[in-house]
């Protein structure tokens, strides 16, 4: 999480105020399309300022972005950046996605939104995708975050639900998702799919 030191409660009620205090610069901050500043405890006990970004807000970094989804993923380069145009192009609506970099303007974590997730079950939609975080930022909050801030996102667009699908069972549970049903990926294989209600 954020900031967090163990078996420290005035340090730990110190960050609890500091969190709430960064979703409400959050919702102000998104209001606007910018950037979103977060400052969390990296290796080595190294405060490190990332920054999540609204890729249809910065077009510059599409090229970049596409091939850094693409190597994570092992899915086709082309697949992310069409999407990622549509995206650019439309600025609201699906597909929407979301980058954040270090300190050094390097991704460290992203997710998508997209309309299907390659699955049976078109009704359910639209879906988050490709939420990924580096492996030396993880255990920080920061895919939380990204979950969250798409939620908030839709919400803005008038979308009341999101669903994804993936193989995890209890991570987005404590990230607030519910689990909803079993559903045939478009490779014949069974996966599990969440649902979240969009956040006002």
């Amino acid at each position: 999480m954020i900031l967090v030191w163990k078996n420290d409660w005035y340090t730990v009620k110190v960050i609890v105020n500091h969190f709430r205090m960064i979703y409400t610069a959050f919702h102000k901050v998104f209001d606007r399309n910018e950037q979103i500043n977060l400052v969390f405890e990296g290796r080595g006990n190294k405060l490190e300022t990332i920054t999540l970004k609204k890729l249809c807000d910065y077009p510059e970094l599409l090229e970049e972005a596409a091939f850094w989804f693409s190597q994570k993923w092992s899915i086709p380069v082309e697949a992310y950046r069409e999407s990622m145009k549509q995206s650019i192009s439309q600025k609201a609506g699906i597909p929407q996605w979301y980058i954040v970099l270090n300190e050094k303007q390097e991704i460290i974590a992203g997710a998508g939104i997209i309309e299907n997730d390659f699955h049976d079950r078109k009704d359910l939609s639209p879906n988050l995708c490709a939420l990924y975080v580096k492996e030396n930022y993880r255990g920080q909050g920061i895919a939380k975050f990204i979950l969250d801030f798409s939620r908030k996102d839709l919400s803005n667009m008038g979308f009341e639900k999101i669903y994804l699908i993936t193989d995890h069972t209890e991570f987005y549970e404590k990230c607030g998702w519910d689990f909803l049903t079993m559903v045939n990926g478009d490779d014949g294989s069974s996966e599990r799919m969440y649902a979240a209600s969009t956040l006002i």
